[in-house]
């Protein structure tokens, strides 16, 4: 036993003292290792700063910075640039012979032709505005051209004041007013006349029929075919109505079937004047009557070069509507020859009125 341990304890606690003295070499290694490491680093480090940078002793130091200080004081404030001496000398050299090819030049620039001219002109509208300041007073365009108008119309109310009258606002107003209304009045259409042709003043056709007599045939040729292009040009007109009108007498079932409806076209047609089945106006009543004896007249006005530019439309009235333009009564006491009659209106085609 040793110290009241026995043998066995005794192995085990040197066992542990060993361990615990190997555990403390182990970490005092692992602490210098780590040291050498950092060591090595920093070594590392400051050998590749040295390749960038050279010793020098502190008196070639601070007699470098003194001198590049004096530089920047020298070259900090003044646009320089660091060239080579050969070229500094080629500059130079250069420069020297410019100045001696200029001294004959004296007090002299080289400019362009179009610099030149452009100076010149410009110098020379200077002087011509400063020739005479003197009681001038200098004002923007804009100002001047509002002044040189108002001075215009105030020389025109005073060149013409002679003939005018002052009113006030309101009159002026009413004045105006009254001439739009007059000038509107003055400037409403005036309708084109119309042209009546009745039997009456023998503008005949034959009774119950559209055969119209050779004298009515020869003045739609002369004298009423004047009277239209005088009022076609008048007033500006560019279509012919032909109406016919009746009187109130019924027709008789002796007239015949009515071939207005087959044989219109026919008969506008035929150029030869005569008379066949196909182109015979047949009416049976007073508005077909109307219309045929229109549609006759037509006829001739389309015979006549002067009116062939003109639209040409027949319509008939029957025996409704009265000279006056009154609507039939049915019991009127004019003459049945002044209710037969054939009206021409002129006017202007829907898409040329204003």
């Amino acid at each position: 036993m040793v110290l009241g341990l026995t043998m066995a304890e005794t192995l085990i606690l040197l066992t542990f003292c060993l361990l615990l003295f190997i555990g403390v070499q182990l970490k005092k290694e692992q602490e210098i290792k780590k040291e050498f490491t950092e060591l090595k680093e920093k070594y590392h480090r400051e050998q590749l700063e040295r390749k960038h940078h050279i010793l020098v002793p502190i008196s070639k130091y601070d007699e470098l910075t003194s001198k590049a200080q004096k530089y920047d004081e020298q070259y900090a404030k003044v646009d320089h640039i660091l060239i080579p001496r050969s070229k500094y000398d080629e500059l130079t050299s250069k420069a020297q012979q410019y100045d001696e090819d200029q001294k004959e030049k004296t007090n002299r620039v080289l400019i362009k032709k179009s610099e030149y001219d452009e100076l010149t002109s410009k110098a020379k509208k200077y002087d011509d505005a400063q020739k005479d300041t003197s009681g001038k007073k200098t004002i923007s365009k804009t100002k001047y051209k509002s002044l040189t108008e108002k001075a215009k119309k105030w020389e025109d109310y005073q060149s013409s004041s002679s003939s005018k009258v002052s009113i006030s606002k309101n009159e002026y107003r009413k004045l105006k007013d009254t001439k739009k209304k007059y000038d509107n009045i003055d400037k409403s259409p005036k309708w084109p006349p119309i042209i009546s042709l009745p039997e009456a003043k023998d503008y005949k056709f034959r009774s119950g029929s559209s055969v119209i007599s050779k004298d009515f045939e020869a003045k739609l040729k002369t004298v009423i075919k004047d009277e239209i292009l005088k009022i076609l040009k008048d007033y500006k007109a560019n279509v012919i109505e032909i109406v016919g009108h009746t009187d109130e007498q019924p027709m008789g079932l002796h007239h015949g079937k009515t071939t207005l409806d087959q044989n219109i076209l026919q008969f506008l047609d035929n150029r030869s004047g005569n008379v066949t089945k196909d182109t015979r106006l047949i009416a049976n009543d007073n508005a077909g009557l109307g219309y045929a004896r229109a549609v006759t007249v037509m006829k001739v006005l389309k015979t006549i070069p002067e009116l062939k530019k003109y639209t040409m439309q027949p319509y008939s009235a029957a025996s409704l509507i009265m000279p006056d333009e009154s609507i039939t009564g049915g019991s009127e006491t004019l003459q049945e020859s002044e209710r037969r009659r054939i009206e021409i209106r002129v006017r202007r085609k829907l898409k040329n009125r204003d």
